[in-house]
């Protein structure tokens, strides 16, 4: 019996698989339909990368293996953490060691958040190192399927982001 296709050649080596799948798709929706009650009253969203991950933070000079950070954004493990930027604020959430969101961990004030830096990651995902108040400069491993809202994100949060309210 003959295999049905399934739409064609499989992509090129080098060429970008699609990004809009159902899959991600999904993602994106768990994560506005759990921000939903996060949002203020108004509160407009840029964009969210739904499967960002935070890598471990490394040890310090004389501490053991034994001593682990498993608190705050940045642990001694790889952790998802699901990013939503709105017009007033950056949310980071909890997801453990998947990426489907189960609570709000942080919330930043637009204005005071900076983007440090942005290099290219591994598998075509990029690294965008963000300056977080009380946290430092924090990276967050963006995937491929979070790249399409990026532009609005590095627009957002630029030099020419928002500014303060008084």
């Amino acid at each position: 019996m003959p295999i049905p296709s399934v739409g064609g050649p499989p992509p090129h080596r080098g060429e970008e698989p699609p990004v809009d799948t159902p899959r991600t798709d999904k993602a994106r929706d768990a994560l506005y339909r759990h921000a939903a009650d996060d949002l203020l009253t108004g509160e407009k969203v840029i964009g969210s990368f739904p499967f960002a991950a935070v890598p471990r933070r490394p040890k310090s000079p004389g501490e053991s293996r034994k001593e682990k950070v498993l608190t705050g954004i940045r642990q001694s493990l790889k952790r998802y953490r699901p990013v939503l930027c709105t017009d007033r604020r950056v949310l980071v959430y909890d997801a453990g060691k998947l990426f489907h969101p189960r609570g709000l961990l942080a919330t930043f004030p637009a204005a005071e958040v900076e983007v440090v830096e942005l290099r290219r990651g591994s598998f075509g995902g990029r690294v965008l190192v963000l300056a977080l108040p009380g946290e430092g400069d924090v990276p967050f491993e963006l995937g491929r399927k979070d790249l399409p809202d990026l532009t609005a994100v590095l627009a957002a949060l630029g030099p020419d982001g928002p500014t303060p309210s008084r």
